[in-house]
């Protein structure tokens, strides 16, 4: 987490010095100069946020594909009938198990 967190809010500062120094020579605005920097900190955290989803989001489809998997080869050992593909006989445990058997 450290390694997105810290270049992002180093990004946002170095950005925020960069207006500094770019108006020490004429009257700041305040305002304009605070604008500008939040920009550059929700630029920062946007960028955070985006590793961190795009992060979760890798594991969380590693982890479903992982159980499908185990799901698919289980069906396969265990519960399909002789002739049956795991994709009929996991159609045909749903409907077993909610009341709708065709058998």
């Amino acid at each position: 987490m450290k390694k997105f967190v810290i270049p992002a809010v180093m990004a946002a500062l170095a950005g925020a010095a960069a207006i500094f120094a770019k108006s020490k020579n004429k009257a700041i605005d305040i305002k304009k100069v605070n604008g500008k920097i939040e920009d550059e900190v929700v630029k920062g955290y946007k960028k955070i946020e985006d590793n961190v989803v795009g992060g979760y989001k890798k594991v969380e489809d590693s982890v479903v594909g992982a159980y499908k998997a185990v799901e698919d080869k289980f069906v396969d050992t265990f519960l399909k009938h002789d002739g049956e593909t795991v994709s009929e006989a996991k159609e045909r445990l749903k409907n077993q198990q909610y009341g709708n058997n065709a058998e």
